[in-house]
């Protein structure tokens, strides 16, 4: 077994299973990217104020994936939110979204180009990302 901070394959002989992690300074990947598992995936972006890039590319149409988004003004970390989006094909579909302290500006979610976007309505935020892709059922 070897884990490292520049991207890891954990392996073993004797398993009767495989995990694929990476990890690096702001991201934790869980889960290969295959046909049979579902895949986690965490993603930091800090200073988001106009429309900035919150996931890595990629994500194509997909079978469908769900976000969690958490954010905080920058300067005041008692304006946070929560989000809850369901991402499919070119569409992000928030499920459930609101303030979870202060009054946080309003935001808005669209997918470009395989990439979820966040567009801040006014300030700056730092903004986690917790990511859940469902596999091909094929």
């Amino acid at each position: 077994t070897n884990i490292g901070n520049a991207g890891t394959d954990i392996t073993s002989t004797a398993a009767t299973f495989g995990v694929d992690v990476d990890i690096n300074a702001d991201n934790f990947y869980l889960g290969a990217t295959s046909n049979s598992t579902f895949r986690h995936l965490t993603y930091n972006t800090q200073d988001v104020s106009t429309t900035a890039p919150i996931s890595p590319g990629g994500f194509g149409p997909g079978y469908g994936r769900w976000v969690l988004i958490s954010g905080k003004k920058d300067g005041a970390p008692g304006a946070r939110f929560t989000d809850m989006l369901h991402l499919y094909g070119a569409t992000a579909n928030l499920i459930s979204g609101g303030s979870t302290s202060g009054s946080p500006a309003a935001r808005t979610y669209t997918m470009v180009s395989d990439v979820l976007n966040l567009a801040m309505a006014a300030d700056t935020y730092d903004v986690s990302v917790f990511f859940t892709l469902g596999p091909n059922p094929q």
